[in-house]
C-alpha cells in the first residue's frame, strides 16, 4: 500500500521497485486496462491484507480525491484504462461518483440499486440519509430506493462484497 500524502495517492496491486519506485508503480497503473478504486481506505487496506499481491489494482480516494489522484486517475484514463469507482451510498458519495464519471468517464462498480438494498439488508449500523438528494444517471432506481428507505450504506459495510469481486479478477 503506497503512502498517503497528497502527493502520493493510496493503492494495492501497482507494484513499484527499484530507486523511483513510486513513479514506476503509478506508471504500471496507467498501463492497467482498468483501475478500481474506493472512497475509504478502510476498503484498501483489507484489500492489501487480504488480497496480498494478488489484488488488482486498488486506488483510494481517501474521502475528496487528492491532487496526486486526480493526477493518477489522468495517467489511468489517458493510457487507455478504465476506472471503475465505488463509493458511499449517501448523497455525497453519490455526488463524488458523478463527479468522476463526468471528469473520467469513471464507471460506477457495485453501485445499483441491487447493491444498496444487499448493503441495507448486511448493515446492520444505518445513519439516516442528509443533504440533498443527487441523481443516478447509471441507474435511476438507486436514487429512487435511497429516498424511500432515507439510509446511508457505508462503502465498510458492503467491503465484503467489494473485496469478493476483487479477488475473483484476472
Amino acid at each position: 500500500m503506497a503512502g498517503g500524502s497528497s502527493a502520493t495517492p493510496r493503492s494495492t496491486g501497482i507494484r513499484p521497485t527499484g530507486v523511483d519506485a513510486r513513479a514506476r508503480g503509478h506508471r504500471r497503473a496507467a498501463l492497467a486496462p482498468r483501475g478500481n478504486v474506493c472512497e475509504n481506505p478502510a476498503v484498501l487496506r483489507r484489500a492489501a491484507g487480504e488480497l496480498g499481491a494478488s489484488s488488482p489494482p486498488l486506488i483510494c480516494a481517501e474521502g475528496r480525491p487528492s491532487t496526486a489522484f486526480h493526477r493518477l486517475a489522468r495517467l489511468i484514463v489517458n493510457g487507455g484504462g478504465r476506472l471503475l469507482y465505488h463509493g458511499d451510498f449517501d448523497w455525497p458519495g453519490i455526488d463524488m461518483t458523478n463527479q468522476l464519471i463526468y471528469r473520467y468517464g469513471a464507471e460506477p462498480w457495485k453501485m445499483t440499486a441491487e447493491d444498496y438494498l444487499e448493503g441495507l439488508r448486511t448493515e446492520d449500523d444505518q445513519v439516516a440519509l442528509s443533504g440533498k438528494a443527487r441523481s443516478t444517471s447509471w441507474d435511476p432506481d438507486l436514487s429512487t430506493v435511497m429516498q424511500e428507505h432515507q439510509a446511508a450504506v457505508y462503502e465498510e459495510g458492503v467491503a465484503d462484497a467489494l473485496l469478493a469481486e476483487l479477488g475473483g479478477l484476472p
